[in-house]
């Protein structure tokens, strides 16, 4: 154990292992899906999301959260909003239940919608149209944000609440686990300074695992 805090952040050990881990049936650790899960899940489906929706707030809307125009949203709009309630509802009952690599699964399914939804929706494209658009987008997208950082603190809580942070908001531990299939973050909310909330492991970090191992064991 004290090798593997060298080796990579302790709560990307947190995150593989619950990810991995054997809860219904046999599992095996492999190298390859510890680096899949790493750089595909956490700083593609997690972190790249997270940079393209603040980016597109503090660009366009001043880096506050924008209202909702009820009018002007779309039947995407409305599925991402339901979809929001069905994951974390789904969430909830893994976690009761003790099922933490269901749960885990069924947050990475959301964190991957939300991907899908701010693409076919493009607010970088709408906002040159239709700014009141982009701005529902935008308003769904990063009240998802919020609720995924609680959902994860169980699994990397430092990670969350440095997402958090990110957001402007106080202590995601002392968040109602009821309030986050919400739409919490109300207009005019101002987000705070961002910056990379992951970052990936290298390319070549399967094949290079055994001879990183042998400088921390030299070292």
């Amino acid at each position: 154990m004290d090798e593997a805090v060298e080796l990579m952040d302790v709560e990307y050990w947190r995150f593989i292992l619950l990810r991995m881990r054997p809860e219904e049936r046999d599992s095996n650790f492999t190298w390859r899906e510890a680096l899949r899960i790493v750089n595909t899940e956490l700083n593609d489906d997690v972190g790249n999301y997270v940079n393209r929706v603040l980016t597109l707030l503090k660009r366009h809307f001043n880096g506050e959260v924008p209202a909702i125009v009820e009018e002007k949203l779309k039947e995407e709009d409305r599925e991402m909003i339901a979809s929001l309630k069905e994951h974390v509802s789904e969430v909830t009952r893994l976690f009761e239940e003790a099922r933490l690599k269901a749960a885990s699964e069924v947050i990475m399914r959301l964190a991957r919608r939300s991907n899908y939804y701010l693409n076919a929706r493009s607010p970088w494209d709408l906002v040159k149209v239709d700014k009141e658009q982009a701005g529902n987008v935008l308003h769904i997208a990063v009240n998802v944000m919020r609720s995924l950082a609680v959902m994860l603190y169980p699994f990397i809580p430092s990670h969350a609440q440095r997402l958090f942070n990110m957001l402007n908001l106080g202590e995601v531990e002392e968040t109602p686990w009821n309030s986050i299939s919400e739409l919490a973050l109300r207009p005019g909310h101002r987000i705070g300074e961002f910056h990379s909330l992951f970052k990936k492991l290298p390319q070549d970090f399967e094949n290079s695992v055994e001879e990183r191992l042998s400088a921390i064991r030299e070292k």
